[in-house]
């Protein structure tokens, strides 16, 4: 496992938040205030498979140029993440950017959680790879997730700070797939007749599903269900005698998850 260290950024550098620009920050000599960036993910190796956001962790201190000038206070506006992939076929990452709620940080921030990878950029690797649409040349391929924090200060000079850290990202563990309700009993009724349908919801896995029944004179089975389709309705018959059916769900790397439905004559 890679151990966690601070990444601490501090400097002058050009004004701008392009994320191609070096680490550093800007604003220096209009705001008399240099800012150091500390940033410390919560892991260095994202498994997408677990659905939990990642955070890191963000510091941002502020030191004085020249204490003789008029005092200065700074306030976070804006946060923007960046993720440039250093594997070569690695998925891209869409670029996260929004503005700190009510401007209520002012400078100094330490600790402050920030987002990092989260559950929607976790399916999004998933789908992209186990699509095919992309081939990492890693198991485990490699990004830079780059961070640009700015602002204004007491007199509306803009500031900002940079900085950035590397980190992996993958199938660390099985996605489990998760089938609700694992149980559930209904009465058959003859169709069409929708009162006694049941909705089953999926979560976890790889999608595409496909789902199938081991009983289909009582529960069809569907098959595949299509792209994006995350849910499906089984809808069993008329039967003479209760009957036990297995519903189970495979996701597009075989991994399965089972359902027992208690199917009950009238």
């Amino acid at each position: 496992m890679l151990m966690l260290a601070a990444v601490f950024v501090s400097g002058v550098a050009g004004c701008g938040s392009d994320s191609s620009e070096p680490d550093g920050s800007w604003g220096s000599r209009e705001t008399n205030n240099i800012v150091a960036l500390s940033l410390v993910p919560d892991t260095y190796e994202v498994d997408v498979c677990d659905p939990i956001s990642n955070t890191a962790f963000a510091s941002l201190l502020n030191s004085v140029i020249n204490p003789d000038l008029p005092p200065n206070t700074l306030y976070l506006t804006t946060i923007e993440m960046s993720y440039t992939p250093l594997t070569e076929g690695a998925p891209p990452i869409p670029l996260q950017s929004g503005p700190v709620i009510a401007m209520v940080y002012t400078l100094p921030v330490e600790g402050q959680g920030v987002a990092y990878i989260d559950a929607a950029l976790k399916r999004g690797f998933i789908n992209d790879v186990s699509l095919g649409g992309y081939t990492p040349a890693e198991e485990f391929p490699r990004y830079r997730a780059r961070y640009t924090f700015s602002g204004v200060d007491l007199y509306g000079s803009d500031w900002g700070v940079r900085g950035s850290f590397s980190f992996r990202m993958g199938m660390y563990s099985t996605c489990e797939i998760i089938l609700t309700p694992s149980f559930v009993s209904v009465t058959g009724i003859t169709n069409p007749d929708p009162r006694d349908d049941v909705l089953f919801t999926i979560t976890g896995g790889v999608p595409p599903y496909f789902m199938f029944s081991d009983t289909i004179s009582v529960i069809d089975s569907q098959g595949a269900l299509g792209p994006g389709v995350a849910n499906f309705v089984a809808d069993p018959v008329y039967v003479m005698t209760d009957t036990l059916v297995t519903l189970t769900v495979q996701d597009s790397l075989g991994e399965p998850a089972f359902s027992v439905v208690n199917v009950t004559a009238p």
